[in-house]
């Protein structure tokens, strides 16, 4: 499989804080020909499912410097199809949590 993607980030960090908002178009190749097992249930299902989507995805987070290359970053992550509606019917937000390191 592969994925492609391609967007705009935006951010204004003071000393401690960067809040920053990330919208981006995704492209996804699924080739279902690559999986090789056929005893794993999860293979199986997968196997099915050749085909090529794109989705958009909305980011919302905030970059927390505990020093000038060393943070923690909460987000939120929504996905929405090609007419710009949440891929689920509940409008489901996906959060996470990373530490970041500035190079």
């Amino acid at each position: 499989s592969k994925a492609y993607y391609s967007g705009i980030i935006t951010s204004y960090r003071s000393q401690t804080f960067e809040p920053y908002f990330n919208f981006r178009y995704n492209y996804v190749t699924w080739d279902s020909s690559k999986i090789e097992s056929d005893e794993d249930k999860l293979n199986d299902f997968f196997s099915k499912m050749s085909k090529h989507f794109h989705y958009y995805q909305a980011i919302a987070g905030l970059n927390i410097w505990f020093s000038k290359t060393f943070g923690l970053n909460p987000n939120a992550k929504i996905l929405l199809d090609e007419d710009f509606k949440a891929t689920s019917d509940d409008n489901s937000v996906i959060p996470s949590l990373n530490l970041v390191w500035e190079f």
